[in-house]
C-alpha cells in the first residue's frame, strides 16, 4: 500500500477511535489523549504489513500447542478487557488498543523474521 494512503488512513482511524472515546467516556478520563497515537500507529503497522496478517490467518497446519496457546491468550485478553470496560469505557477502549498493538508487532516481528 501506499505510504501516504497508510498514514491517511491511520490518521483518520485514530482520530475516529478517539472521538469516539471522547463521546462516550468523555473528558473525566485523560486517556483519550493516549488513544489517537495507540490507534493511528497500530493502523499503520497493520497496513504495513497486510500480507502478513492474511497469511497468519490462513493457517492451517497449526499444531494443537498453537492452538492452545491461542485460545489462551484469546480468553485471557477477553476476561482483562471486561474487567477493565467495567472501571473504565477509556481504559477498555486504551486496554483493546494496547492489546493490538502488541498482535501488530508480533506479526510485524515475524515478517522480519521471514524475510531474513
Amino acid at each position: 500500500m501506499n505510504r501516504v494512503i497508510r498514514y491517511i488512513v491511520s490518521i483518520v482511524v485514530g482520530l475516529s477511535v478517539t472521538a469516539l472515546t471522547l463521546q462516550v467516556a468523555g473528558t473525566e478520563d485523560w486517556l483519550f489523549l493516549a488513544v489517537f497515537p495507540l490507534y493511528a500507529t497500530t493502523t499503520a503497522f497493520v497496513l504495513s504489513h497486510t500480507s502478513e496478517w492474511s497469511r497468519s490467518l490462513r493457517m492451517t497446519d497449526q499444531d494443537i500447542s498453537s492452538r492452545i496457546r491461542g485460545a489462551t491468550i484469546g480468553g485471557v485478553s477477553a476476561f482483562s478487557i471486561s474487567l477493565l470496560v467495567d472501571v473504565s469505557v477509556a481504559v477498555g477502549i486504551t486496554a483493546i488498543g494496547l492489546m493490538l498493538f502488541s498482535l501488530s508487532i508480533g506479526v510485524m516481528e515475524s515478517a522480519i523474521q521471514r524475510e531474513r
